[in-house]
Protein backbone atom coordinates (compact mmCIF):
# COMPACT_ATOMS: atom_id res chain seq x y z
CA UNK A 1 0.00 0.00 0.00
CA UNK A 2 1.18 3.65 -0.97
CA UNK A 3 0.88 6.23 1.38
CA UNK A 4 -0.67 8.93 -0.12
CA UNK A 5 -0.49 11.82 2.78
CA UNK A 6 3.03 13.36 3.41
CA UNK A 7 3.88 13.03 7.25
CA UNK A 8 5.47 15.71 8.99
CA UNK A 9 7.65 15.99 12.53
CA UNK A 10 4.24 17.91 13.76
CA UNK A 11 1.70 15.54 12.07
CA UNK A 12 3.68 12.41 14.23
CA UNK A 13 3.68 15.02 16.93
CA UNK A 14 -0.56 15.28 16.83
CA UNK A 15 -1.19 11.41 16.01
CA UNK A 16 1.14 10.30 19.00
CA UNK A 17 -0.82 12.80 21.27
CA UNK A 18 -3.91 11.76 20.53
CA UNK A 19 -2.90 8.15 20.69
CA UNK A 20 -1.70 9.20 23.80
CA UNK A 21 -5.36 10.47 24.86
CA UNK A 22 -7.69 10.05 22.22
CA UNK A 23 -10.06 12.82 24.46
CA UNK A 24 -7.91 15.70 24.65
CA UNK A 25 -9.95 18.77 22.84
CA UNK A 26 -8.62 21.02 19.99
CA UNK A 27 -7.66 23.54 22.20
CA UNK A 28 -5.66 21.35 24.46
CA UNK A 29 -3.66 19.84 21.81
CA UNK A 30 -2.69 22.96 20.29
CA UNK A 31 -1.37 24.28 23.68
CA UNK A 32 0.79 21.50 24.07
CA UNK A 33 2.33 21.83 20.91
CA UNK A 34 2.51 25.32 20.85
CA UNK A 35 0.85 25.65 17.60
CA UNK A 36 -2.83 27.37 16.64
CA UNK A 37 -5.64 25.88 17.03
CA UNK A 38 -6.83 25.96 13.38
CA UNK A 39 -3.72 23.94 12.51
CA UNK A 40 -4.21 21.14 14.75
CA UNK A 41 -8.28 21.59 13.43
CA UNK A 42 -6.81 21.18 9.77
CA UNK A 43 -4.69 18.37 10.65
CA UNK A 44 -6.90 15.94 12.12
CA UNK A 45 -9.01 16.71 9.47
CA UNK A 46 -6.93 15.59 7.08
CA UNK A 47 -6.38 12.55 8.74
CA UNK A 48 -9.90 11.96 8.98
CA UNK A 49 -10.35 12.43 5.29
CA UNK A 50 -7.42 10.44 4.18
CA UNK A 51 -8.87 7.27 6.49
CA UNK A 52 -5.61 7.65 8.75
CA UNK A 53 -7.92 8.28 11.73
CA UNK A 54 -11.09 6.04 11.36
CA UNK A 55 -13.31 7.34 14.76
CA UNK A 56 -12.76 8.39 18.05
CA UNK A 57 -13.87 4.89 20.08
CA UNK A 58 -12.95 4.99 23.81
CA UNK A 59 -10.56 1.89 24.72
CA UNK A 60 -12.82 0.13 27.28
CA UNK A 61 -11.32 -2.63 29.79
CA UNK A 62 -13.13 -5.14 28.92
CA UNK A 63 -11.23 -7.20 31.79
CA UNK A 64 -13.65 -4.94 34.23
CA UNK A 65 -17.23 -5.47 32.52
CA UNK A 66 -16.41 -9.10 33.02
CA UNK A 67 -15.02 -10.53 29.44
CA UNK A 68 -11.98 -11.52 31.06
CA UNK A 69 -11.47 -14.67 28.64
CA UNK A 70 -9.37 -14.16 25.51
CA UNK A 71 -9.87 -16.67 22.62
CA UNK A 72 -8.11 -16.99 19.26
CA UNK A 73 -10.49 -19.41 16.79
CA UNK A 74 -8.75 -20.97 13.88
CA UNK A 75 -10.99 -21.97 11.15
CA UNK A 76 -10.06 -24.76 8.26
CA UNK A 77 -12.85 -24.15 5.52
CA UNK A 78 -13.96 -27.35 3.53
CA UNK A 79 -12.39 -27.78 -0.34
CA UNK A 80 -14.74 -26.06 -2.52
CA UNK A 81 -16.50 -23.62 0.58
CA UNK A 82 -15.67 -19.69 -0.08
CA UNK A 83 -13.89 -18.50 2.54
CA UNK A 84 -15.32 -15.03 2.38
CA UNK A 85 -18.63 -15.12 3.49
CA UNK A 86 -18.05 -17.48 6.50
CA UNK A 87 -15.82 -14.56 7.83
CA UNK A 88 -18.18 -11.67 7.21
CA UNK A 89 -20.56 -13.77 9.17
CA UNK A 90 -17.99 -13.91 11.66
CA UNK A 91 -17.67 -10.11 11.70
CA UNK A 92 -21.21 -9.69 13.40
CA UNK A 93 -21.16 -11.92 16.05
CA UNK A 94 -21.05 -9.79 19.21
CA UNK A 95 -17.47 -11.50 21.19
CA UNK A 96 -15.67 -11.66 18.22
CA UNK A 97 -12.99 -8.29 18.34
CA UNK A 98 -11.08 -9.62 15.49
CA UNK A 99 -11.53 -11.35 12.16
CA UNK A 100 -8.54 -12.16 9.66
CA UNK A 101 -8.26 -14.40 6.73
CA UNK A 102 -4.79 -16.11 6.36
CA UNK A 103 -2.54 -18.51 5.17
CA UNK A 104 -1.06 -21.86 6.78
CA UNK A 105 -1.54 -25.45 6.75
CA UNK A 106 -3.87 -25.58 9.56
CA UNK A 107 -6.49 -22.47 8.95
CA UNK A 108 -8.13 -20.30 6.55
CA UNK A 109 -9.66 -18.09 9.38
CA UNK A 110 -8.25 -16.41 12.49
CA UNK A 111 -10.76 -14.89 14.92
CA UNK A 112 -10.16 -13.60 17.86
CA UNK A 113 -12.84 -12.92 20.82
CA UNK A 114 -13.31 -11.46 23.96
CA UNK A 115 -15.98 -13.66 25.98
CA UNK A 116 -17.79 -13.99 29.67
CA UNK A 117 -17.01 -17.30 30.13
CA UNK A 118 -15.20 -20.22 28.43
CA UNK A 119 -18.50 -22.26 27.35
CA UNK A 120 -19.26 -19.43 25.69
CA UNK A 121 -16.07 -20.35 23.47
CA UNK A 122 -17.07 -23.98 23.69
CA UNK A 123 -20.70 -22.56 22.38
CA UNK A 124 -19.14 -21.06 19.21
CA UNK A 125 -16.69 -23.86 18.17
CA UNK A 126 -20.06 -26.23 18.44
CA UNK A 127 -21.55 -23.89 16.23
CA UNK A 128 -18.84 -23.84 13.91
CA UNK A 129 -18.97 -27.58 13.68
CA UNK A 130 -21.99 -27.89 12.60
CA UNK A 131 -21.34 -24.99 9.67
CA UNK A 132 -21.24 -27.35 6.75
CA UNK A 133 -18.77 -24.95 5.56
CA UNK A 134 -16.13 -25.76 7.69
CA UNK A 135 -13.72 -28.68 8.22
CA UNK A 136 -11.80 -27.75 11.62
CA UNK A 137 -12.47 -25.24 14.11
CA UNK A 138 -9.55 -24.85 16.97
CA UNK A 139 -9.48 -23.15 19.82
CA UNK A 140 -6.62 -21.18 22.16
CA UNK A 141 -7.53 -19.58 25.29
CA UNK A 142 -5.11 -16.98 26.31
CA UNK A 143 -4.58 -17.19 30.49
CA UNK A 144 -2.86 -14.32 30.61
CA UNK A 145 -2.49 -10.92 28.11
CA UNK A 146 0.77 -9.23 28.37
CA UNK A 147 -0.22 -7.01 26.14
CA UNK A 148 -2.80 -5.73 24.11
CA UNK A 149 -2.44 -3.17 21.47
CA UNK A 150 -3.86 -2.04 17.86
CA UNK A 151 -1.48 0.48 17.77
CA UNK A 152 1.76 -0.18 18.17
CA UNK A 153 3.06 3.02 18.51
CA UNK A 154 4.35 6.27 18.92
CA UNK A 155 4.94 6.62 15.61
CA UNK A 156 8.61 7.32 13.83
CA UNK A 157 9.24 9.30 10.65
CA UNK A 158 11.08 6.33 9.92
CA UNK A 159 7.78 4.43 9.62
CA UNK A 160 7.27 6.76 6.85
Amino acid sequence: MVLMVKFDELDLKILNQILEDHSMKYKELAKELNVPETTVYERLRKFKSNNIIQGTTPKLNLQELGYGVTAFILIEIKSGQQLIPLAQELTKHKNITNVYETSGTLNDILVMGKFKEVKQIGELINKLHEDERVDKAFSLIAYTTLKEELNPFPLEKSDF
